[in-house]
């Protein structure tokens, strides 16, 4: 039997499998128990000796796993865990020797991913990567092919390896997910795409890819995108023709939105012109000036009955001032004609609608501000 390598500098790389035939020799247990006995007492020797050549080994690597914490001698029915010892399994999983190294290096990662990606933006419907030190702190819980409560002659040593396995084989994974997000670059929305998911298949990172593109690139991925991204994945597609379809289809979007919001733009400039007009903002003969230059298409009502702001419907379901409390006409055509100068910088786009509202917002409260300035000095 080979002897155990010394562990390197980083414990993902754990030899986990050179214990492998030591933990499932169930002829070694007995022994293991005497040598471990033995430590205390100092006749390591005398057991050793007592032990036949071929078992020598694995008691050692029994020993060896039980004083790390990670194992412990079967002593239930048939060379199984016991109640006691299954009641540990929690205890022992968390001491597996490569954990304390992957959780440290999760946590840099994390530290040089936060500082590598674009701040945080939340993008309705963005898909995130797993977190690095989320998945380390997960892995000593990794115990599902285990049963629920203990069953005699249930969980043996076989079975108790081969969850260790899994969790080794997982916190291979995660290291090499670390290696893969390590560069700047992997994180840089303008970065080559097809050099990033090249290098998410070096990795083994692959699957991770749709989730990849919807946070670097700030965006909600549907379902005609994530096809695209999955023929990338499994059926051979080109990153280059994803990127192609993404900007072709993109551009028609862009161009349906204004489209869209054509309409309702000039009608808000057509509503600023009408309050320009306006000889008096007394709420009813606004109102019917209102309704009479725009032919009947604009209604100036309160906007609900839990909200009595003053709103101007110029579209169905468009209320200009809608959400904003306006309480005042004149305050309500101020905020019109800010919207409608703010109109002419924003996309033709809801969310250049949202900004310009924003922008008249603004605008609406410093000129409030500065009209109200002077009447705090008089008095």
């Amino acid at each position: 039997m080979r002897s155990i390598e010394p562990l390197g500098p980083e414990r993902a790389s754990f030899p986990l499998e050179h214990y492998r035939q030591a933990i499932l020799c169930k002829e070694a247990y007995p022994w293991a128990r005497r040598y471990l006995a033995s430590l205390q007492s100092g006749g390591v020797r005398d057991v050793l000796g007592a032990v036949s050549f071929n078992l020598q080994q694995p008691v050692q690597l029994i020993a060896e796993a039980v004083q790390c914490g990670w194992f412990v001698v079967p002593n239930g029915k048939n060379g199984t865990f016991s109640a006691r010892h299954f009641a540990e399994r929690g205890r022992m999983a968390a001491a597996l020797p490569w954990l304390p190294d992957i959780l440290q290096r999760a946590l840099q990662a994390e530290s040089r991913a936060r500082h590598h990606r674009p701040a945080e933006r939340y993008t309705f419907g963005v898909r995130r990567l797993p977190g690095f030190v989320d998945l380390a702190l997960a892995l000593p819980h990794r115990l599902s092919r285990l049963p629920l409560d203990h069953q005699v002659g249930a969980t043996t040593g076989e079975l108790w390896f081969e969850v260790l396995a899994d969790v080794h084989a997982v916190t291979a994974a995660l290291a090499a997910q670390i290696e893969c997000f390590a560069p700047a670059w992997m994180w840089a929305p303008a970065a080559s795409l097809e050099h990033q998911v090249e290098r998410l298949r070096q990795h083994g990172c692959a699957n991770l890819l749709i989730a990849y593109v919807s946070q670097t690139r700030d965006r909600w991925i549907d379902s005609p995108e994530q096809k695209k991204l999955e023929d990338v994945l499994y059926r051979g597609l080109p990153v280059v023709e994803y990127e192609r379809w993404y900007l072709e289809r993109a551009a028609r979007a862009r161009a349906d939105e204004e489209g869209r919001w054509r309409a309702p733009f000039a009608r808000i400039r057509e509503l600023a012109g009408i309050f320009d007009d306006a000889r008096s903002f007394a709420r009813i003969p606004l109102g019917r000036l209102i309704r009479e230059l725009s032919g009947g298409r604009f209604t100036l009502q309160r906007e609900a009955d839990s909200n009595p702001g003053l709103v101007v419907e110029v579209a169905p379901n468009y209320l200009v001032g809608g959400g904003e409390g306006i309480d005042e006409p004149f305050a309500l055509a101020n905020f019109c004609q800010a919207l409608a100068d703010a109109l002419a910088d924003v996309p033709c786009s809801f969310p250049g609608c949202l900004e310009a509202c924003r922008q008249a917002r603004a605008s609406l409260i410093a000129f409030q501000s500065d009209t109200a300035a002077p009447c705090e000095r008089a008095g």
